[in-house]
């Protein structure tokens, strides 16, 4: 029987691949099975599809084996068994939000989600946030002084069709303003029209210029991300040096960098070690998979998004939240958030830029 996976970048495919340096298409190349046989073609993608570095003739069907060297473009690999995959003994079982069970497959950076006749692959120290909410299936509630909205608001300043917004999970949201007359504005700023922005639950929206947004009232199940405010430093002298000696506050956030070091330790370890053939990875790739849907992995990119939000200081999520730059982000100086970068946590004793004194 003729089962054809299409592979590419679209949430459409059968098998989608997020690639950040583009070489593989939105539509990119289609494999099935017949019998015993194999076939792949190309779809038309910029980059082509290649069998044992020839180039498959657009839509024309090649006959391949597992043994061929299969490319998207010049240098993706692709494997036939990779394709058909969907059940082995030894791959980690989870639950996904609609209660059935899906796969998550690592090896080394790349992980791998087999969810039903769904497949996303992707690298997690190079996948991009924005990436994976764009293939987020969730429906947007409508905002608006029209009958038909989800989410009536009867104002003169709200546009009939304002905006859009949904929860990609308790602590974040998507919003997306539909070309209305006012504005929307996120903490007092005005997003552009059309164009769908993330934030944490944290941020001030405003429709038009006077009518606030209250999440907690029209969205149920929303969690405010607790964050460290840092309090404003009293004016002072010219001469006056403030003190290296950290408060006790910045003592206690900088003990706490002990577990952000051990967490990205413990997985860059495991990563080259290989001792885990296949292995449910925590915080980037948790974050990037409960954007995606699954739940289960709650607590790890719950923390880690925690961390990130408070070092930020800001309510809007960057669309390159990959495990290294949280790190690197998160794992930085209480006092004046200068990073640490990849210095062993026991080996600091005081910030190089603010000159805090954190252990004698």
């Amino acid at each position: 029987m003729k089962n054809v996976i299409t592979i590419g970048r679209s949430s459409d495919c059968d098998y989608i691949i997020y690639d950040p340096e583009n070489r593989v298409s939105r539509r990119h190349t289609a494999l099935w099975r017949e019998g015993g046989n194999y076939f792949i073609k190309d779809l038309g993608s910029k980059n082509g599809t290649y069998v044992n570095g020839q180039r498959v003739q657009e839509q024309h069907p090649l006959l391949v084996t597992p043994q061929c060297r299969i490319t998207l473009a010049s240098d993706y690999p692709l494997k036939i068994e990779d394709i058909f995959l969907r059940e082995d003994p030894e791959l980690t079982m989870v639950m996904n939000h609609r209660g059935e069970d899906a796969t998550i497959i690592s090896s080394g950076d790349e992980i791998k989600l087999v969810d039903g006749d769904k497949t996303v692959v992707f690298d997690a120290t190079k996948a991009l946030l924005s990436d994976l909410i764009r293939h987020d299936n969730r429906p947007f509630a409508v905002i608006g002084r029209a009958d038909s909205v989800d989410i009536q608001i009867t104002n003169k300043s709200v546009s009939a069709t304002h905006a859009s917004i949904r929860m990609l999970n308790p602590y974040v949201f998507e919003i997306k303003d539909l070309g209305s007359t006012n504005g929307t504005f996120i903490d007092d700023v005005r997003i552009p029209p059309n164009v769908a922005e993330v934030y944490s639950t944290n941020a001030k929206i405003r429709l038009g210029q006077s009518v606030p947004f209250d999440l907690e009232r029209h969205i149920p199940g929303v969690k405010y991300v607790k964050r460290e405010v840092p309090k404003p430093i009293e004016s002072a002298p010219k001469a006056r040096v403030r003190s290296s000696i950290p408060t006790q506050q910045e003592l206690e956030s900088f003990r706490g960098l002990e577990l952000v070091w051990n967490e990205y330790h413990q997985r860059i370890h495991s990563a080259q070690s290989g001792a885990m053939k296949y292995q449910v990875v925590g915080s980037a790739a948790g974050v990037a998979l409960s954007f995606a849907g699954l739940s289960g992995f709650g607590l790890a990119a719950g923390q880690m998004l925690g961390r990130y939000l408070a070092n930020r200081h800001t309510n809007k999520i960057k669309p390159d939240l990959s495990f290294e730059n949280t790190f690197l982000v998160s794992y930085a100086c209480p006092r004046c958030s200068e990073s640490f970068q990849k210095k062993p946590w026991v080996t600091i004793r005081e910030c190089g830029k603010c000159k805090v004194t954190y252990r004698s």
